[in-house]
């Protein structure tokens, strides 16, 4: 049987990145892998993991235009934006925590 936990994010990622022609494998969440890439302008990384909630996929996305974005979804679809929560907490230097937050996670 396939694992399909984490495919439901893959096609929301697929669907944003599609518009500018960039695909992301759904190989890597099927079988849970992580991947850093480069491709047309774009950062692009995800990692999946477990905490006290349950499994995870955080994805940090970075554009020179619309900058960078982090966040993370739980099996359940639960998602985190941790982008918005850093930028609430933090206010103007939120760019550096958001990078110190992906930094944490090994996406960069």
């Amino acid at each position: 049987m396939v694992n399909d936990d984490f495919l439901f994010v893959h096609e929301i990622i697929s669907e944003y990145f599609d518009k500018f022609d960039i695909k992301i494998p759904r190989q890597d969440f099927v079988n849970k892998t992580p991947r850093k890439s480069s491709m047309c302008g774009w950062t692009i990384s995800y990692k999946f993991g477990l905490d006290k909630y349950g499994e995870y996929v955080i994805i940090y996305e970075n554009h020179r235009h619309p900058g960078p974005s982090l966040d993370k979804y739980y099996m359940d679809g639960y998602e985190v934006p941790l982008s918005k929560l850093i930028e609430y907490k933090v206010g103007e230097d939120s760019y550096s925590s958001l990078y110190e937050t992906a930094s944490k996670y090994g996406l960069l």
